[in-house]
């Protein structure tokens, strides 16, 4: 996970956003899976 931060460093403002939007994708989709194992 850190080591994903890292690499963002060397990218562009752009490649940034892209890669923070799928990020907070993946925790939605974690957290929602999160809620539906816990009904």
């Amino acid at each position: 996970m850190l080591s994903l931060f890292f690499n963002t460093a060397s990218r562009t403002d752009s490649q940034n956003e892209i890669l923070l939007d799928k990020l907070a994708i993946l925790t939605l989709n974690k957290r929602s899976k999160q809620i539906q194992i816990g009904e």
